[in-house]
């Protein structure tokens, strides 16, 4: 008996002492990696960032490893905002608070969609349209488009008070995965939401995890039942499309654009 319970406590032990592990290597990363901490620095100290993360990191992975085989996927945290969703790490209650209250500049140019839908990619032409073509996301410009364009609901992105004014008009180029019931909307304004194929919606979704989560990632039939439930993150796929597209039909300032046609013809598209 006594050694039954010595030999749950050690592993009692263990265990704590590993989540306290992860919990401080996380909590490294974080800071070392939100906002313009990590994305105002140039792209040397960005890469050594990333080298000392890797380092620090191996006893972290092992231990997330064995966890994620253990879970399953069962471990992600969500907040709830507005009847939807989003991970815990990316947004909390507040920052959607922010994000619902936030009133657009005449001028700001909203980049919305559904995640992994081409968001950063548009995020990008928007970048170039307003620089006129002499846009610089190196060392010696605005060095990454997350330092750039902020992200509204989200935790981890430059402020949107530090936000640069591009080009000629001065404008903002804004991010946001919000639905359209839940998005700020000015006349003054532009939007411009991108869809994609929810297959390749999907499949993007599962690439990015894995690579995001490695072990932690929850398996792709799991994914696949977040992906077509009402708690899929910032909502259901064709409930977010369709919100958008009745706000494409219902103002002149929302301009609704396919992924598909960025692939097939992107000087149309930018035109």
């Amino acid at each position: 008996m006594n050694i039954a319970l010595f030999a749950a406590g050690f592993l009692v032990a263990v265990a704590l002492a590993a989540a306290a592990h992860v919990f401080f290597y996380l909590r490294h990363v974080i800071r070392l990696t939100r906002g313009n901490a990590y994305f105002g620095r140039p792209l040397a100290e960005r890469r050594a960032i990333k080298r000392e993360i890797e380092t620090r990191g191996a006893i972290a992975r092992r231990i997330l490893t064995i966890a994620g085989r253990i879970l399953g996927g069962r471990f992600l945290l969500e907040t709830r905002f507005g009847g939807i969703s989003a991970p815990s790490f990316k947004c909390s209650r507040e920052t959607f608070e922010r994000a619902f209250c936030f009133e657009p500049e005449p001028g700001d140019v909203i980049v919305a969609t559904q995640m992994k839908c081409g968001t950063t990619w548009m995020q990008q032409i928007v970048y170039e349209i307003l620089m006129h073509g002499r846009g610089d996301l190196g060392d010696g410009g605005h060095r990454h488009i997350c330092a750039v364009s902020p992200w509204i609901e989200s935790l981890d992105n430059v402020d949107i008070d530090d936000a640069p004014r591009l080009g000629p008009g001065r404008r903002r180029v804004i991010k946001t995965h919000l639905p359209a019931s839940l998005c700020p909307y000015s006349p003054a304004a532009k939007y411009v939401y991108v869809t994609r194929h929810p297959a390749s919606c999907f499949a993007s979704i599962v690439d990015f995890a894995t690579m995001l989560w490695g072990p932690l990632a929850p398996p792709p039939p799991r994914m696949l039942e977040l992906f077509c439930s009402q708690r899929m993150w910032w909502g259901p796929w064709p409930a977010h499309v369709a919100g958008w597209w009745h706000w494409s039909r219902r103002y002149s300032n929302v301009l609704f654009v396919r992924f598909e046609d960025m692939r097939s013809d992107l000087g149309a598209v930018a035109r």
